[in-house]
């Protein structure tokens, strides 16, 4: 390919070392919520826990440190200084992801779970011995006492 071509075609487009760092500083002003939003189908692979049902994937990701981690892994503008975002981090519980749509997420962790319960209700998915364990879930049947 004749690289004059390439600089005519408008996917191509140089940018400057201070475009750079303003679109860098931007992001990193821009709120966590937000990030995780745009940049969940990034992570898809990663979730803590997930199942499918009905061809559709679910995705459970706990803790908003652990899932900043994880999109700084990816490269994720605005993940890069963690220490920065402690306090929104902490404001993240953790979010449900179904493909193709953006994630649900949640500041209350007692509430993320309930949702992911409702979620294998709904689906009837079953837990995974981890989930239940990790997550304090009993499965209908386990707390049923002999008589």
């Amino acid at each position: 390919m004749n690289p004059e071509k390439l600089l005519e075609n408008p996917a191509f487009s140089f940018t400057t070392k201070a475009e750079f760092e303003a679109e860098l500083d931007k992001a990193r002003k821009e709120p966590a919520f937000d990030i995780f939003r745009r940049e969940a189908f990034t992570i898809e692979s990663w979730a803590d826990y997930s199942f499918t049902a009905d061809g559709r994937m679910f995705g459970l990701f706990i803790d908003g440190a652990s899932i900043a981690h994880r999109l700084a892994a990816r490269d994720v503008a605005g993940m890069d200084n963690l220490a920065e975002r402690r306090n929104q981090l902490k404001e993240i519980a953790g979010f449900i992801f179904e493909s193709d749509q953006p994630p649900i997420l949640f500041k209350l962790h007692k509430e993320l779970v309930e949702a992911w319960k409702d979620l294998h209700r709904m689906f009837n998915a079953p837990f995974s011995d981890q989930e239940c364990e990790e997550l304090d879930i009993e499965e209908p049947g386990d707390n049923e006492e002999s008589e």
